[in-house]
C-alpha cells in the first residue's frame, strides 16, 4: 500500500484494572527507564520494616502505623538480589515492574538468579 509505514517497538501490554495499556521503554529498548519514586519508596520502606521487625532500627514515622502483616509483606522485599535493588535505584528495571506489582507477589524466590528470572531482569 503506497505511503504506508509500519514501524516495530518494543513494548508490553499491562493490565490496569479493567483496562489494557501499553507500555513503552522512553528513547527505544536501549535506552534507561526513569527512576521510578514509588519503587525506590517501597524499597527504603522495606528496609525499614525489616529493621523495625528485626528491633534493629528505630522504628520509621512512615511505617509505624502499619500492622504486623503488612510489615512483613515489606520486609521480604529487603531481601531481593543486591542487583535488583541496585537496577531500581537506577532507574534501569524492567517497564513491568511497577511498586504495586512487586508489593502483590506472594511468592518471592530466596534465589537471586530465580528473583532475576520471576521480575524479568
Amino acid at each position: 500500500m503506497p505511503g504506508r509505514c509500519d514501524l516495530a517497538v518494543p513494548h508490553i501490554v499491562n493490565r490496569c484494572g479493567h483496562e489494557m495499556r501499553i507500555a513503552i521503554a522512553p528513547g527505544g529498548s536501549g535506552a534507561p527507564a526513569d527512576r521510578d519514586g514509588s519503587l525506590v519508596t517501597l524499597i527504603v520502606k522495606a528496609h525499614q520494616a525489616r529493621d523495625q521487625l528485626l528491633g534493629t532500627g528505630a522504628p520509621a514515622s512512615s511505617i509505624a502505623t502499619m500492622g504486623h502483616k503488612h510489615l512483613a509483606r515489606m520486609a521480604r522485599l529487603a531481601y531481593l538480589a543486591p542487583d535488583i535493588i541496585k537496577a531500581i535505584l537506577e532507574g534501569r528495571q524492567p517497564i513491568a515492574l511497577t511498586a504495586r506489582s512487586l508489593l502483590r507477589l506472594t511468592d518471592i524466590p530466596l534465589g537471586w538468579k530465580e528473583q532475576q528470572k520471576l521480575l524479568g531482569f
